[in-house]
């Protein structure tokens, strides 16, 4: 894959806090490295192929550099969204790069799943930080298109999402493993993903580090010693 693929995520803003008047921002880079900490604070209770999550956390939005990001409000069809980034991948990626991408848009094995989840709760996280931040509501219609849909197949990040719905509603019990796991998060997610000042992040950092190449030690770092749980 071409670096100046891998430099513009950084860029490339989500359009769904844009549309939403979000204050803050979250590049599709950043984003990406969201999915990262979740699957690395999954690992201790799911047997999975860690390092080939990663890896398809890393690249799974990468298509829209070419595809751009297209949301509900550009009124795509699933098909043709679909058709758009599959054509993008196919120009932008290695065969195995190609092939990572295509389990994660299929559910096709336990990483794809857990991936796609990833994809789902990070969303709603980011949502909830970009509400504690900016004083507004952001999240309710995602809440309501995870539920009707069922979105999230993997019992914790079930768990997970539950108990951010719990702490966003006040109705939360500390000193849980989920509570614990979730608060640690919300933190880490406000000091390494939230852009206010139009400069990359930390997160944006990290993932043009990763892609060049993969220290997933990194990821247990930042959740195990800067935000110990």
């Amino acid at each position: 894959m071409k670096d100046t693929y891998i430099k513009k995520m950084t860029a490339l803003y989500r359009k769904g806090w844009i549309h939403r008047n979000v204050v803050g921002k979250e590049s599709d880079a950043s984003h990406s490295i969201g999915l990262c900490f979740l699957l690395t604070s999954l690992k201790q209770y799911v047997d999975f192929n860690y390092e080939k999550a990663i890896k398809m956390a890393l690249i799974h939005d990468v298509v829209e550099v070419i595809s751009k990001d297209l949301t509900p409000y550009d009124e795509v069809c699933p098909n043709e969204k679909y058709n758009k980034e599959l054509d993008a991948a196919e120009k932008m990626f290695s065969i195995d790069e190609l092939k990572l991408w295509k389990e994660f848009e299929a559910r096709k094995n336990i990483e794809g799943s857990l991936v796609k989840d990833a994809d789902r709760l990070d969303m709603i996280i980011q949502g909830y930080v970009f509400e504690q931040l900016d004083g507004e509501k952001y999240i309710d219609y995602m809440i309501e298109w995870i539920e009707v849909n069922n979105n999230i197949k993997n019992e914790f990040f079930i768990s997970w999402y539950e108990e951010l719905k719990n702490i966003r509603d006040g109705l939360d019990v500390k000193d849980t493993a989920a509570n614990k796991i979730v608060r640690n998060l919300i933190d880490i997610y406000k000091n390494y993903k939230c852009n206010y000042d139009n400069k990359e992040t930390l997160a944006d950092k990290l993932y043009l580090k990763s892609m060049k190449k993969i220290d997933t030690s990194e990821f247990d770092k930042i959740l195990e010693e800067d935000y110990a749980v």
